[in-house]
């Protein structure tokens, strides 16, 4: 308690001095007794404040423990001259601006997806460069405001010189104006210039990074990038009836005869499928393509070939011979279609003049009695009781006995075809002016080089090549001797309808045209291997493309007359009502293809390459000129302001409004610029108004220099 009361008599004195020195005007005359005045007043206050520490420091517990408050004070530098602050946010602008420099080049063309963390790259750039900026920012507006001081210690200047610096450091639009104050006659631009480029640091770090996507191969595999690729084909079965020959087929002299034994197909009801709907009038070019394995909807594969069925329409019109005469209606040797016996009309003895087409090397003719076609395709006759043939077909399983396919060894099966003209379908021409055509197309194993490419989800397929070289020495019969076997085949032109055991057929390609066709080297030739198994679709068809039992020699004839006629294979309607055979015959070959393919996706997958769209960060160097180019200004600005401040003794007061209050204007200084009433006249009254920062008893202060006194003080 005595503590206390002494406390407040010291208080209560030098508030009590205060007061009869504030209560009364200074009287004093000149400098000097200004001067006296004020040091006495300075030691009064000093005295009094002196009393006061000695008695609270009587009264505080005694202790030789420091608090952790104290200890942490201790640690960071304190005191009117350093400059710690200032120069840890320097290096944390430098710290931040560095580590986006670091993580650029890191992630530069990397996908996105590998950014690791769950913040976006774009959001550790912008706190970075945040944090950059503030921290410079800071740096550069205490040293801005510091240069105030630095400013008027080395010079005279009106008081506007200190508001300029003020406004600057505390935004752009204030170093925009010291700035084009300075003119860049002095190095406090520098600093100017950096806090107004500071405006645009974050902006053209957020302009650094962009993104942009572009399709990239990734290596497939079989369950995500595969399609079908046929080197193997292997379907069906063959299973021997008996093992001793039941049948022997004739061979040239010298070589006697051959001898087989019957066996029984089991055929691969795929196969029977894929013919039938390629001569389905439903398909179209989506669904003949093959299967494939894509899982990101964009793949790729390199040029391959495979195992294919082609197909191939010739004309063979010059081959047909014409002739005409007088024939009977019920004369089935001379027309081509059955007449009805149960018409209205008595038949007996009725002829009528016809003209007859026929492929006399293929034993098929297309003839009609003179006049118009009949009304209707099926059942329908004309008053005469004719009916019209429009098309007629023959298959062929053995190519040597084709017209236009004698050099394919690899054929499946060929029909020869003769066509009525469309104009007398239409009852536009009569049978005697209308021409006939002869068409002969066939499907056959071939080798065909692919280029694939799956893009939305949709395959792209083009046919680079397509090849039919056999390897002679393969297919050759089982259990007999090589020459035998080939003087057979030769006899029956080596057809593949197999009546006998036989050993895997295989297609060859050259290495050469392989590479021709890709641009792929390959060291052999490339082999492909049909299994004798497979070669039971050619029995099938053979008989699917004829009649049944003993009218198999018989041809096709279209339209089909059910009444009295020998039943027909349904082929016959799909070729009668066909307006293009040689689309048809492709149709057929590429749903053969597609059954090829298809099961090698599943036994043999060719593996390509995905695609994927990628984002990739792209990063712009060039944006990040202004900030490297501001932080390395504002660093020089506050180094020099710094050196300078201690080059010149003073305090590190920056824009302290304590020391603004405390060392500001002097009494006369302050007394001038009072005399201005409002805003307008105080900035014209501080711009006359000259001051310099000098050292006085109670610190250095803003001292009003007079015009003569700076006159004399530029001289010196």
């Amino acid at each position: 308690m005595a503590s206390l009361a002494l406390t407040d008599q010291v208080h209560g004195q030098v508030i009590s001095s205060a007061r009869s020195f504030s209560s009364r005007p200074p009287s004093y005359d000149g400098e000097e007794s200004r001067e006296s005045f004020m040091h006495a007043l300075r030691a009064e206050q000093e005295a009094a404040l002196a009393a006061d520490a000695e008695s609270t420091q009587s009264n505080r517990p005694s202790t030789t423990k420091k608090t952790a408050w104290e200890k942490s004070r201790e640690m960071i530098p304190s005191g009117e001259y350093h400059w710690a602050l200032e120069i840890g946010a320097i290096i944390i602008s430098i710290s931040s601006l560095v580590a986006i420099l670091v993580l650029l080049p890191i992630f530069e063309n990397r996908p996105l997806a590998s950014w690791p963390l769950p913040v976006s790259l774009n959001a550790i750039i912008s706190v970075l460069g945040a944090t950059s900026r503030a921290s410079l920012a800071f740096a550069i507006s205490a040293c801005i405001s510091q240069g105030k001081w630095n400013w008027f210690r080395q010079r005279n200047d009106n008081i506007m010189v200190f508001d300029r610096f003020e406004e600057a450091s505390r935004g752009p639009w204030g170093s925009l104006r010291l700035l084009w104050w300075t003119k860049l006659r002095h190095w406090t631009a520098v600093g100017a210039l950096s806090a107004v480029v500071l405006v645009g640091f974050e902006p053209f770090l957020q302009a650094v990074i962009t993104f942009s996507g572009e399709e990239v191969e990734f290596a497939g595999s079989e369950n995500s990038t595969s399609i079908g690729k046929t080197v193997t084909l292997d379907s069906g079965t063959f299973t021997e009836i008996s093992e001793s020959p039941v049948f022997v087929e004739p061979l040239p002299e010298p070589w006697g005869q051959i001898g087989g034994a019957p066996f029984r197909c089991d055929y691969d009801f795929g196969a029977l499928a894929a013919v039938w709907e390629g001569f389905s009038d439903l398909n179209t070019a989506e669904n003949l393509k093959p299967e494939f394995r894509c899982s990101t909807g964009n793949c790729t594969w390199p040029s391959y070939a495979s195992i294919a069925t082609c197909s191939s329409c010739r004309d063979v019109s010059s081959h047909i011979t014409t002739s005409s005469g007088i024939a009977d209606v019920t004369d089935g040797t001379l027309i081509t279609v059955y007449h009805d016996n149960h018409s209205n009309m008595q038949t007996v003895n009725l002829t009528f003049d016809y003209t007859r087409h026929e492929l006399k090397s293929q034993n098929l003719s297309i003839s009609n009695f003179n006049g118009l076609a009949t009304k209707k395709h099926t059942n329908a006759q004309s008053p005469t009781g004719k009916n019209s043939a429009y098309l007629t077909a023959r298959a062929i399983n053995n190519h040597g006995r084709t017209i236009a396919f004698q050099d394919s060894k690899t054929l499946i099966t060929a029909i020869s075809m003769l066509k009525a003209s469309q104009n007398y379908r239409n009852r536009e021409q009569n049978w005697e002016d209308s021409t006939v055509t002869a068409e002969e197309c066939a499907l056959y194993f071939c080798t065909n080089v692919y280029r694939s490419a799956i893009e939305q989800g949709r395959l792209n397929e083009t046919i680079l090549g397509s090849y039919t070289f056999r390897d002679m020495d393969s297919y050759a019969i089982v259990n007999q001797p090589d020459e035998k076997s080939k003087v057979y085949d030769k006899y029956v032109n080596y057809t593949l309808l197999p009546p006998f055991p036989r050993s895997d057929l295989y297609l060859v390609l050259p290495k050469e045209e392989f590479s021709s066709k890709t641009g792929i080297s390959v060291p052999n030739d490339l082999r492909f291997r049909i299994t004798f198994n497979t070669t039971s679709l050619l029995r099938w068809i053979s008989g699917a493309f004829s009649r049944t039992d003993l009218e198999w020699s018989k041809q096709l004839n279209f339209p089909v007359i059910q009444s009295g006629e020998t039943e027909q294979p349904f082929v016959i309607n799909r070729l009668g009502a066909s307006t293009n055979l040689t689309k048809t015959f492709e149709t057929v070959a590429a749903s053969l293809t597609k059954w090829m393919r298809n099961r090698s996706l599943q036994t043999e997958p060719f593996v390509g390459a995905r695609k994927e769209w990628v984002v990739r960060i792209r990063v712009n160097w060039s944006f990040l000129i202004l900030p490297i180019g501001s932080l390395l200004g504002g660093c020089i600005f506050c180094l020099m302001s710094i050196f300078e401040t201690r080059g010149l003794g003073l305090p590190a007061w920056r824009g302290s409004s304590l020391a603004t209050l405390a060392h500001g204007l002097d009494v006369e200084a302050r007394a001038l610029l009072r005399e201005a009433r409002d805003g307008e006249q105080i900035a014209t009254q501080a711009r006359s108004l000259d001051v310099k920062f000098e050292d006085s008893d109670g610190g250095p202060e803003l001292v009003h220099v007079t015009k003569e006194t700076s006159r004399i003080q530029d001289e010196v």
